[in-house]
């Protein structure tokens, strides 16, 4: 009798854990700190490769397992995680990134952070460039930014290399303009540019930021600020 006992208990104590480890339906809806809905969100399941995109509404479903992490992620938002209970809906709310919202861009009429740019510009990371192993600005760029296309001219060491932002033409020159502290430049080789002396490198990609520059900038600006001395006690390196 006792034996019989045993494997009753036994046998529901399997049947619990075999239910508590299915998968089921887990959904909610995906919006921003404006309440406003997330489209086209990213929602998996940590560790694994099961995934789901919010619509329109920024509703999202997916099968998913008690105690796994559920992992929303869109571009320009802070990543969140959550812990799967028994409750099926689970609303997510993602933040914007502080550091690249704040981040000033510089464009045609001066400096604007990034969260107020309409127009295409790109700025690059001078961090990455520093780390780079190579021995020119221009090389250094090379498959770095969107949309911009720099090769090689010709093979012979040390030549000029080729800058296209807004596509290569066949009949006419497609060079960018170069900006350099303010000072308009045309045909500007970059390698000529220590990059452990460069500040910010921009590029302006469309009609709205170019605007100043006029015909100048149809094939695009390259603006280049380099390090200038600043007011306060001197330091020595």
């Amino acid at each position: 009798m006792k034996t019989k006992k045993w494997v009753f208990l036994l046998l529901l104590f399997t049947i619990g854990f075999t239910v508590s480890a299915e998968e089921r339906t887990v959904y909610g809806t995906i919006t921003d700190d404006k309440k406003e809905p997330v489209i086209g969100a990213s929602v998996t399941i940590k560790g694994s490769k099961q995934g789901a995109v919010s619509d329109l509404n920024g509703r999202y479903t997916i099968q998913a397992s008690t105690n796994e992490t559920l992992v929303v992620s869109y571009i320009g938002y802070q990543s969140v995680e959550v812990k799967i209970t028994n409750q099926p809906v689970i609303n997510v709310v993602l933040e914007e990134m502080a550091t690249q919202l704040t981040e000033a861009v510089v464009i045609g009429y001066g400096a604007v952070k990034r969260k107020d740019v309409t127009g295409a510009v790109s700025k690059v990371n001078m961090e990455d460039v520093l780390t780079s192993p190579v021995a020119t600005i221009d090389q250094a760029l090379s498959g770095r930014i969107a949309g911009v296309s720099i090769v090689a001219a010709d093979g012979a060491p040390g030549s000029q290399a080729q800058i296209t932002i807004r596509g290569g033409s066949l009949s006419q020159d497609a060079s960018p303009l170069f900006v350099i502290d303010g000072f308009p430049m045309e045909n500007f080789d970059m390698a000529t540019l220590d990059s452990k002396n460069i500040e910010s490198i921009d590029i302006l990609k469309d009609a709205s930021s170019i605007a100043i520059y006029g015909s100048r900038g149809a094939n695009g600006v390259i603006i280049v600020n380099t390090k200038q001395g600043v007011m306060g006690k001197p330091k020595v390196t």
